[in-house]
Order: C-alpha cells, then structure tokens, then sequence
C-alpha cells in the first residue's frame, strides 16, 4: 500500500496512486475497514489489503471526483472477503458507518444498497440504503431492521451519509454533515463473518443493485464519530502521501 508514487491533495482522488491510512490522525482511531476505488476497475481495503470481487466487469469512468466503477441500475456489485476486523463491533461498540455517492440517476431497485456489510451465515445486512417507497429518500438498516427515513438524494451531486450510534439502542445518522434523522435500534447483529459490499445487500447475489453513478468510499470503524463534519473534509485527513 505504501506506493512510491505522487500524493494529489484536493476533493479528487490521488490519480493512478493508492494512498494509505495516515493512522496518527484521530479520526484514524478504531477504522477496520476502507473500500477504495482504485479508478482501475479494481476496489480495495486500504486497512488490510484486500481485494474486493466485481460480480462481473466494470468499465472505470470519469466521475467529478475522479475515475472509478461507475455502477448500472440492476447490474454489477462487489464484494469483499470475509474480515475478522469487523466482527463484534455491531452494538456493543461505539461505531460508525459511512458512504458517499454521486448518481445519474434516482434507484429504480427496491432498497438500493450503496454500502452494507452482510453475515455471511444469514445474508442479513447492516447499511445504508434508499427506501422502497420513494427513491429519494434514505434509511439506515441495522440486522435487517430498517429506522427512520430521511429525504436525502438528488442526480450529479456528490452526497455523503453517515450513521453513529450513540447508546446501544439509538443511532444518529447524518447527511451532507447535518444531523438528519435520530433512530431507535431494535434488533441484535451478532454474527460471527461480514462480508463489506457495495451496491449490493448481499455478498452472493445481487440484491438491492439500484446504484447508478459512483460509489466513493464504504468506511465503518469501532469509534464514535461526530457526523456533522463533511465527510469530503474527514477523508482527506486519513490519507496520507503514497
């Protein structure tokens, strides 16, 4: 990861570079996983390394924020590995969970994935989501169970989310850094495998693949972090030069 090649500062990613966690920062404490689009067709986990699989091919495209997977309504998702680093973190822990998109085009599939991690054991998901009922709206799912939604989307804006827990029975979550909506938490997640996936629920077959545009990043960690900073500012503080 520690690549011997430029470091690109600014709202776009570094350009043919895979930079890497600068894990003396604060806001670095507690991260166990970080999906990055290489801009190659190929997204990675710059915490451990691993590799995410593509349920079939991409064609990396041009997006405001740089080159990267540019997902279809009903077509591809990935899927990472099973990783140990994401095990008992859902709810005893203090946690948080984070994503950003940029779409072309409102989901047409019934709750749109853009970042989950699914139990490998049951396929049951943690995550972000758009709701069924109206394709601007967005809903944090917890073990399956859907909180409260909260109007969130619009075409060719980069658009960030971000859930957080603040007891073991309420979670905030927030939107472009404002405080969007606070949720109750009803339902237990205790497996024992997660497999991260993006514009997908599930790591074996392609549900809620209604993405259509980019997905920047899918970030959860162990810490509790304040949701009202704008996540393009808190990325850009985590990596570091390559």
């Amino acid at each position: 990861m520690q690549l011997p090649i430029p470091y690109h500062r600014g709202q776009k990613k570094p350009w043919t570079s895979i930079p890497r966690i600068n894990w003396s920062h604060p806001l670095a404490r507690g991260m166990v996983f970080y999906a990055y689009d290489t801009g190659t067709g190929q997204v990675v986990d710059l915490v451990d390394g691993l590799q995410g699989t593509n349920s079939s091919a991409f064609k990396p495209t041009p997006s405001p924020q740089g080159s990267g997977n540019r997902y279809t309504s009903g077509g591809p998702f990935v899927a990472f590995p099973n990783t140990s680093n994401i095990v008992g973190i859902f709810p005893s822990s203090l946690y948080s969970f984070a994503t950003a998109w940029n779409i072309t085009a409102l989901p047409s599939v019934a709750f749109t994935g853009a970042f989950c991690v699914s139990d490998t054991a049951t396929n049951t998901a943690t995550g972000l989501q758009w709701d069924s009922g109206a394709t601007n709206n967005m809903v944090a799912i917890y073990a399956n169970t859907n909180t409260s939604t909260f109007t969130a989307n619009s075409v060719g804006v980069f658009h960030s989310v971000v859930g957080t827990n603040i007891s073991a029975t309420s979670q905030n979550t927030y939107f472009d850094g404002k405080l969007a909506v606070t949720s109750a938490i009803t339902a237990a997640f205790t497996a024992t495998a997660y497999q991260p996936c993006l514009n997908s629920e599930q790591s074996n077959f392609p549900t809620g693949n209604g993405v259509a545009g980019w997905i920047h990043f899918g970030v959860p960690g162990t810490e509790h972090v304040i949701g009202r900073v704008d996540l393009k500012d808190v990325l850009q503080k985590l990596v570091t030069r390559a």
